[in-house]
């Protein structure tokens, strides 16, 4: 499996153009790049459309012409008039899914003109219950002021930004910085979860744009390890200031850490430090509340 985006380097791309038409690909998943004249498959078989819509002219008619030879299944929730047309005189055929998927919630939508107080009130509840909020404007013009707007009616919120006139890094940055643990029905014990939720935090201290540790280093290398060691470490800092009895469960990491430690003595006090730093970095966003 493959996928094609402007978020994967030209190289990358070109290797899987290059498997595609050998025929070690069996499944590529891409935007309309996929569609360009020089994307040759050696046997295609299905082609999944997703929005159908958002294609224009010159997409269609290379659609039109790979129609010939493979099954096309088109998905969308806002079909488009002709494809809705064909289909309802049989010239398509259509499948209509109604069950909503296990544990799916019904969408809420409220109108209501602009109110602060609304808007804090709905943020607030769904970042309460552990969720995230999309805020949505029409325009790209004056979406920063916007931002700041959020960001003086809830300080504490963390606001990214995201729009198509982004480089592909700048777009993946905010998509992609975000700590996703399970939720705490996973875990035999609720302090493991804060345990492994407070760790995996510790590794996000480090990216570049906060602290700046080296992160680079591939499981099993020496950077990794020192890297695992600050954030264990700013995880039983943080679990001390805020009054939590961390378990202690290191089995996958002890013999790496020795290594560490056995090449320089120095290097639990250099942990040591960053950790602190960690979890000073992390109690910031608890501000004064218990």
């Amino acid at each position: 499996m493959r996928v094609v985006s402007r978020f994967q380097s030209k190289k990358a791309v070109e290797q899987t153009l290059a498997e595609l038409k050998m025929g070690k690909v069996d499944v590529v998943i891409g935007t309309h790049r996929l569609l360009s004249k020089d994307v040759h498959y050696k046997s295609l078989g299905l082609l999944i459309i997703d929005e159908e819509h958002r294609f224009g002219v010159a997409h269609k008619e290379r659609i039109k012409e790979i129609r010939r030879s493979v099954d096309v299944l088109t998905l969308s929730a806002t079909p488009i008039p002709r494809t809705l047309s064909l289909s309802i005189s049989g010239l398509r055929d259509i499948s209509i899914i109604s069950t909503a998927p296990v544990d799916r919630r019904a969408v809420r939508t409220l109108s209501s003109l602009f109110d602060q107080q609304v808007i804090e009130g709905a943020i607030s509840h769904e970042l309460a219950r552990g969720g995230q909020v999309f805020y949505v404007v029409p325009k790209v013009e004056g979406i920063e002021a916007r931002a700041a707007f959020l960001r003086g009616l809830l300080p504490r919120l963390k606001v990214g930004v995201a729009h198509g006139q982004l480089s592909e890094s700048q777009l993946e940055r905010p998509m992609h910085d975000f700590v996703q643990v399970p939720p705490q029905a996973a875990f035999h014990q609720p302090i493991d979860w804060y345990r492994t939720a407070l760790h995996e935090l510790g590794h996000w201290t480090g990216h570049a744009s906060r602290l700046g540790r080296d992160q680079a280093g591939g499981f099993g290398s020496e950077s990794y390890a020192k890297e695992e060691l600050v954030a264990e470490m700013a995880a039983a800092f943080t679990c001390a200031s805020l009054g939590i009895t961390p378990t202690v469960r290191h089995s996958d990491y002890i013999a790496s850490w020795l290594s560490v430690l056995r090449g320089d003595e120095k290097a639990i006090f250099r942990a040591a430090s960053q950790a602190s730093k960690a979890s000073d970095y992390l109690l910031a966003f608890a501000g004064d509340e218990p």
